[in-house]
């Protein structure tokens, strides 16, 4: 039974003034005080004294009546809100589920949370959490042991520097969750959005000018680490501060992003993003490997995009991923090249536009090249093409697909008019050369931390052939370009 406080409202009558308890208990019995009829005294009462006992009568039905409308309202409303509640208490029943519990957690930089969960789920929490989203926000969790009385867990996480930037631009009660350098960070990230983000740029072009501004301005260094803040400060970073920072200012850009952790010959990050209503793969690391230095210095905008908006099966050619939560890119095969207009079915077409951008003086050209066939193929038509066209005399380097079908690049170099002699380069190589002696050093780092006593002889002797494996990997990087 609905249990209502009890309170009162004062009204005032034409004869005296009462107290009326306005929404009374079903267990009170409910009247309006009046003078009492005395039988004897009254055999017919002139008009305005039967108004004066009516009165209160009528009032006296009038909140009956709103009491039999407003108790079975209240009751409904209660039920509502209890229902309102339920939906607020976090139940995992999938990983959609906690990549949404997650979210919230984000959003208000949440230390822990425990919430319930399925059967399914309570069997093996780990699992689901594993292959949740949990990169977007957090560079570690934890979880408790699952609590089988109740069915809940406790999740706790510790967030990113992206992450925490993100939810302070979106809610400046959390500034004070920042440290100095993430405050400085976030005013650096809110001028780039102001100065490259303009009203009524659609979806592709906010991606687009965001890849492209990442590309010209930052560039690889593996001593400078992975935190969105060095890169934002500092204009350096290894690819997991390439995928941070990309995340954060497509967000703050009013696009929908992930950062996916994958291989690449070594441990890589990279990034999904949303555009137009479908998911696509961005690498701003191994695009901004591939543009030439030049490229970046002299401010052109041709950059390489060979690694922007491709979908699962292009970026799954030297990409793995097995993030399951992660969505699918399922678009035609480059999108982006169509709808720039470079996207080629044949050679004689695919020449033509190299020469115009040789003509043009381009530092380098891109396009989709699907007749693409084999190497074998592409070197016997290239060879045609350079008699064929003057301007290919500048081609210093080439860059291709495997097989079938895929983006080819070509390197211009305009300082010397002698005939050059193109060769293929693979500056995808300069990042797997890096992460190798990157995951080398962290292997050593391990077998030292394995041991009980470690000594100066030992840390230099690390030393020493971690500077030796990055020279080694240095005299590589030259020797493709």
């Amino acid at each position: 039974m609905l249990s209502v406080p009890r309170f009162c409202v004062s009204i005032r009558l034409p004869s005296s003034r009462f107290l009326i308890p306005a929404l009374p208990s079903p267990t009170q019995r409910s009247f309006i005080p009046f003078p009492r009829f005395d039988a004897s005294r009254h055999t017919t009462l002139p008009y305005g004294q039967w108004s004066r006992l009516v009165r209160p009568f009528r009032l006296t039905a009038l909140l009956l009546v709103c009491f039999l409308i407003t108790v079975p309202g209240a009751t409904l409303a209660d039920d509502a809100t209890a229902k309102s509640v339920d939906k607020k208490t976090p139940v995992a029943e999938t990983v959609e589920d906690i990549n949404a519990i997650m979210d919230d957690m984000a959003s208000k930089l949440e230390g822990s949370r425990t919430f319930s969960v399925g059967k399914k789920i309570a069997t093996s929490p780990k699992k689901y959490v594993r292959n949740s989203l949990w990169y977007d926000y957090c560079g570690g969790y934890g979880l408790s042991g699952t609590e089988k009385k109740n069915g809940t867990i406790t999740l706790s996480m510790g967030y990113k520097d992206s992450e925490k930037i993100l939810a302070a631009h979106r809610d400046r009660s959390l500034l004070e969750k920042l440290d100095k350098k993430e405050r400085v960070a976030l005013q650096k990230a809110e001028k780039i959005i102001k100065d490259v983000i303009h009203p009524g740029m659609t979806d592709m072009e906010r991606a687009r000018a965001l890849h492209d501004f990442m590309v010209k301005h930052y560039s690889y260094n593996l001593t400078s680490g992975g935190a969105a803040t060095t890169m934002l400060l500092t204009d350096q970073g290894v690819c997991e501060a390439y995928s941070r920072v990309y995340y954060l200012l497509t967000e703050m850009a009013g696009l929908e992003a992930h950062i996916v952790i994958g291989i690449t010959g070594g441990p890589h990050a990279w990034n999904m993003v949303r555009v137009d209503g479908e998911w696509y793969h961005v690498d701003v690391t191994w695009d901004d490997c591939i543009t030439p230095e030049e490229t970046r210095e002299s401010g052109e905008v041709d950059i390489s995009r060979r690694y922007f908006l491709i979908n699962d099966v292009e970026m799954g050619q030297d990409h793995r991923w097995s993030i399951s939560s992660l969505p699918s890119s399922q678009v035609k095969d480059a999108s982006y090249f169509r709808k720039i207009r470079r996207y080629y079915s044949s050679y004689p077409a695919l020449w033509k536009a190299v020469d115009a951008a040789a003509r043009n003086k381009q530092p380098n050209f891109e396009g989709y090249m699907q007749a693409f066939a084999s190497k074998d193929t592409f070197l016997r038509n290239f060879e045609k093409a350079c008699a064929q066209y003057e301007s290919f005399k500048n081609i210093i380097g080439w860059n291709g697909p495997v097989e079938k079908s895929g983006v080819v690049s070509f390197q211009f170099d305009y300082s010397d008019t002698a005939v050059k002699k193109p060769r293929e380069q693979k500056p995808h190589l300069v990042h797997e050369t890096i992460e190798s002696a990157k995951g080398w050093f962290s292997e050593q780092g391990m077998q030292l931390l394995e041991k009980i006593n470690i000594n100066e002889e030992t840390i230099e002797e690390i030393k020493s052939k971690g500077n030796e494996a990055l020279k080694k990997g240095a005299d590589a990087i030259r020797s493709l370009f």
